[in-house]
């Protein structure tokens, strides 16, 4: 089995509805995760439409040195509820 090149500058996430199905699957580079345009993180009505309830992601720098891993959840109405993020240095954040 060949191993895939290592994931750089990117973002992958997955979005699940309330029966843990998945609703998609996106990846955004680094910067444009960070731009605060990502209507899967940044938009309520977005997520609601979508049934949207859960967001995991995991993001790799330039390196391709995975540096968070996160989850989220959202409200039915596609309101954040509450985040919890892996740094890669152990160090875990939750609100």
């Amino acid at each position: 089995m060949t191993k895939s090149p290592p994931k750089k500058s990117v973002a992958q996430m997955i979005a699940y509805n309330a029966n843990e199905g998945v609703v998609l699957r996106k990846n955004l580079s680094f910067d444009d995760f960070y731009d605060g345009e990502n209507e899967l993180i940044d938009s309520s009505e977005y997520r609601r439409q979508r049934g949207i309830v859960r967001v995991k992601g995991k993001i790799y720098d330039s390196r391709g040195k995975l540096v968070k891993e996160f989850e989220t959840e959202y409200f039915a109405n596609g309101d954040y509820k509450r985040g919890k993020s892996i740094f890669e240095d152990g160090t875990v954040q939750e609100n």
